[in-house]
């Protein structure tokens, strides 16, 4: 290989450097590098995983249930139930499988009365709008958005005249500018 004038290297393997003499600092620099360690961590997104076909059918098949038993997941991967374990267990190493969690089921129907309220807010005022619509016990989930509105509430109520109080109470919260209310008549699909 011939170099001349001012050149930068980028490379990913250190066999590319295999004939040319590197300081043992720099080399060692680099395998820090690679490896993702000390000052060039990398967040578990970041790294490289190795993932197959059978690790995709294994997140699948945890996504439905995650509490599915590693010999339930062995068998409809073919797999034993000790190398299931192996591969989630690499899974979550890689920051792959980042947790589990519980999926409570949506308590707006055991309310009654159900509405999506899109919020409009004041940006000066946003954080007192959203720390205010937290305390409100009807507000069941609050997300941010883009587009025409700020903020997606969903807020459930046992009667039709609570929600419209609670509808009203939110429009009369400090930073909130405008509200468009929709009354959910029914859940079509859930995952």
């Amino acid at each position: 290989m011939r170099l001349s004038g001012s050149l930068t290297v980028v490379t990913t393997s250190l066999d590319d450097f295999a004939a040319v003499p590197i300081p043992d600092d720099i080399r060692a620099a680099m395998q820090r590098y690679q490896a993702g360690e000390g000052l060039f961590a990398r967040p578990a997104l970041l790294r490289r995983t190795s993932m197959d076909d059978i690790d995709r059918r294994l997140i699948d098949l945890l996504t439905v249930n995650a509490r599915t038993s590693t010999a339930a997941l062995g068998r409809a991967l073919g797999l034993s139930r000790s190398t299931v374990q192996d591969r989630i267990a690499r899974l979550e190493r890689q920051g792959v499988i980042a947790g589990y969690t519980v999926k409570l089921g949506d308590p707006a129907p055991r309310r009654g009365v159900s509405a999506l309220v899109m919020i409009s807010v004041n940006a000066r005022l946003a954080d007192r709008a959203v720390h205010a619509l937290r305390k409100m016990p009807e507000v069941i989930r609050l997300h941010s958005i883009s587009g025409q509105y700020d903020l997606c509430a969903t807020v459930g109520t046992e009667t039709h005249d609570a929600m419209d109080a609670a509808l009203d109470s939110i429009g009369r919260l400090p930073g909130v500018e405008r509200t468009m209310s929709s009354i959910v008549l029914s859940t079509k699909m859930e995952r």
